[in-house]
């Protein structure tokens, strides 16, 4: 009713002018004056109806303007009044003209002052239903806000004691490695050694694998002894139960400082690497010790319900899992050493990244509700130009910010629900929904900015995924041959012993899957292309090939004396 009231109005202001500057056209003696006038009413009054049309139509290359097709008619409307106000406005002005009798001339002509009058009301009417529509649209961003904030709360972590946060800790290791330029120095070589590339597996993913790295090194194990103190320091955090970072979740932002992940990075780095130099020394229980504190530093960094927290979470996972099939191929541990590595499957990364999408659901709302009083410029640095102008602009918080808002709401019921999917194949039906969405309504400025990247996200949450349920079988594999002396040649050989069930493959929802190739026994997923290749390795960053976890054992004369003691931490 308020945008009906408001084109009325409009109307009204337009045809009050049109007829008010025909009028005095009519009444100009002048040829030039009249001319001028004329022009003047022409390209004057239209040209904010001409203008709006322009820039909605332009708009609506790239995104939604509900109201566009009412505008367009509500303009050929205005201009064909306007023709017949105008026409009218001549022809009683040129009679007003003409005419010796006042009396005459108050019969048959408009009076500019009246008009003039007509036109001063017809604007402070518009003037005030625009600034109640404003109004109206600030209290709904403030419920937005309000909504955003129960949002925030419901999926923020909870405070800990402070015996069983390990986030201090965390906090001290990042002090002390210095984060990114801070006085410690990694060895020139560190970069190498953190790469780690594995048949199956890479930290990192390379497209091509650089050549093998010694992880014998005499110079990386005296470096890595004056580390036993980090080391220990690192383990004692990882032993934690829990890891919660002081931020305020009651209002989240998109420029919230996230220092502590780089520090957890830095810290799953330093154990991987000792790792793998503990196992070349033959301390296959040092190795195991670093392992299982890895797995419990991705459970911790991916607690925090952000995107890039999940994703950091998932990437200390799958190291964890590289240097787990590392240590095993190189020093098959002993069945009481295995005891020793716990891996829980129960563990969903898709059940992560459903709540980290919730709480960037609370701060895009954040963003939307913010217009209502600095705009939201600050919220989004990397857009910040953009925000700014929309959030300057009071005709874009009365026609245009309703249906953004609508349209990102339409949006997160597209994406929602990826916690439920089974498989990567049901997470792909979410994201092809969601960008359908898009596609089809083009979906206002807003949420073009807003709205997040999650092929990326689900094809990591999916190998995550992969990778933790391959180091569960591997593990048992491994577990198998140190009770029975060989590996089994069937997964189901497993159950109910080592594991209760086979677990499935997240990408096409069947079982794990096994292949032997010279005494190589090696368990498999599909992979992103959903295509069983037999048990081929990864290529093309992983977008073709299987994800593998190669059982293997080592070669009799390669095999390491065993450590004589393992080194005690500082």
């Amino acid at each position: 009713m308020g945008y009906a009231i408001l084109a009325c109005e409009a109307l009204a202001v337009g045809w009050f002018a049109f007829a008010l500057l025909g009028v005095l056209a009519g009444r100009t003696r002048s040829s030039v004056g009249r001319a001028l006038i004329d022009a003047a009413t022409w390209i004057v009054v239209p040209a904010p109806w001409l203008f709006l049309v322009a820039a909605g139509a332009f708009l609506r290359t790239r995104f939604t303007v509900p109201q566009f097709w009412w505008l367009v008619g509500l303009t050929v409307i205005f201009l064909i009044g306007s023709v017949v106000v105008w026409v009218r406005g001549r022809s009683a002005g040129r009679a007003s003209r003409a005419s010796h009798s006042a009396e005459l001339a108050g019969a048959n002509a408009w009076s500019p002052a009246w008009l003039a009058l007509g036109l001063a009301i017809a604007v402070l009417l518009l003037n005030s239903t625009f600034a109640s529509l404003d109004a109206a649209v600030r209290q709904h961003l403030s419920d937005v806000r309000t909504e955003a904030d129960t949002l925030a709360a419901s999926v923020a972590p909870r405070p800990l004691a402070d015996h069983e946060n390990a986030a201090a800790i965390y906090i001290q290791l990042g002090d002390y490695f210095g984060r990114d330029s801070g006085p410690f120095i990694w060895p020139t070589y560190w970069s190498e050694a953190v790469q780690m590339p594995v048949v199956g597996y890479g930290a990192s993913a390379p497209s091509a694998t650089p050549a093998p790295f010694d992880y014998s090194r005499q110079d990386l194990t005296e470096f890595l002894a004056t580390q036993r103190g980090a080391r220990q320091l690192v383990l004692t955090a990882a032993a934690r139960p829990g890891c919660y970072f002081d931020r305020d979740y009651s209002r989240p932002r998109y420029d919230m400082r996230l220092p502590e992940i780089q520090d957890l990075r830095q810290s799953a780095f330093l154990l991987a690497v000792d790792a793998r130099n503990r196992s070349t020394r033959g301390d296959t229980a040092g190795a195991l010790e670093n392992i299982q504190a890895l797995y419990r530093m991705a459970d911790h960094a991916a607690t925090d319900p952000l995107i890039v927290c999940v994703l950091v979470g998932i990437a200390i996972d799958r190291l964890a899992t590289d240097v787990l099939q590392h240590v095993l191929q190189e020093n098959p541990p002993t069945s009481d050493q295995l005891q020793g590595v716990v891996i829980s499957p129960g563990v969903s990364h898709a059940e992560r990244l459903d709540r980290a999408m919730r709480m960037e659901e609370a701060a895009s709302l954040g963003v939307f509700s913010d217009f209502d009083q600095r705009g939201a410029a600050i919220l989004i640095n990397e857009h910040a130009d953009e925000i700014a102008v929309l959030g300057k602009s009071a005709l874009y918080r009365v026609f245009i910010l309703p249906g953004d808002l609508a349209g990102y709401r339409r949006f997160q019921r597209a994406v929602g629900g990826t916690s439920v999917a089974r498989s990567y194949r049901e997470l792909q039906i979410h994201r092809q929904e969601a960008r359908k969405m898009i596609d089809r309504e083009r979906a206002g400025p807003v949420t073009m900015l807003l709205t997040p990247a999650l092929e990326p996200a689900m094809a990591a949450v999916a190998k995550g995924e992969s990778a933790r349920r391959l180091a569960v079988v591997g593990l048992a594999m491994y577990r198998y041959r140190a009770d029975h002396g060989q590996f089994p040649d069937a997964l189901p050989a497993l159950s109910p012993d080592y594991l209760p069930i086979i677990p499935r493959d997240p990408f096409d929802g069947q079982p794990l899957r096994l292949r032997i190739v010279d005494g190589v026994h090696t368990v498999y997923s599909v992979g992103v292309d959903e295509v069983d290749n037999g048990g081929a390795p990864p290529s093309d960053h992983e977008l073709k090939g299987d994800l593998l976890f190669e059982c293997k054992l080592p070669k009799v004369d390669s095999q390491p004396e065993p450590a004589a003691e393992p080194e005690k931490a500082e």
